[in-house]
């Protein structure tokens, strides 16, 4: 979890190696270990964010079942791999709208064992964030108004936003 306003959110993938009934020694094939993690499914990068993984030293988009190796991230056990979620520009999905209740974004993944046998189960891991008070945006025009000392000046297109008008 993190907070709203964060650059990314690291999440440790875990799980249980999947035993397809071929090969039970447990330093080879299939009972070995997980080799990895198939994300099966993804944020949507323009409205939610992006999940990353660390391939090769360089922080990559994760697609739709691509396979996150065991090892990758930052940290993370014996049998991890960490990923990133990396949220959009001003996503307020946890801060659960004009409800109130923060939502946290979700996404499913595999266990991929020794030998490619996938979990028949997704893992649903979940991303939460503490919403933040982004500051309001001021708008003025570009030119500079003028005007006699003394009297009232009005100043045209004048505008304020605030994204957070609907979290509570």
């Amino acid at each position: 979890s993190g907070a709203e306003g964060d650059a990314f959110i690291e999440v440790t993938l875990s799980g249980t190696d999947v035993d397809d009934g071929t090969d039970n020694t447990p330093t080879t094939g299939d009972d070995a270990e997980i080799r990895g993690y198939k994300i099966t499914s993804i944020p949507n990068p323009t409205t939610q964010g992006t999940l990353q993984w660390l391939d090769g030293g360089i922080w990559t988009d994760i697609e739709l079942n691509d396979e996150v190796a065991i090892g990758a991230g930052t940290s993370g056990g014996s049998g991890t791999a960490v990923v990133r979620f990396v949220p959009a520009t001003d996503f307020t999905t946890f801060a659960g709208g004009s409800t109130g209740t923060d939502t946290p974004y979700t996404f499913t993944y595999v266990a991929v064992g020794g030998t490619g046998t996938e979990d028949p189960s997704a893992a649903t891991a979940s991303v939460s964030g503490t919403p933040v008070n982004d500051a309001p945006v001021l708008t003025v025009p570009g030119t500079n108004p003028s005007g006699n000392e003394g009297l009232p000046i009005a100043i045209s297109g004048v505008s304020i936003a605030d994204i957070d008008v609907n979290q509570t």
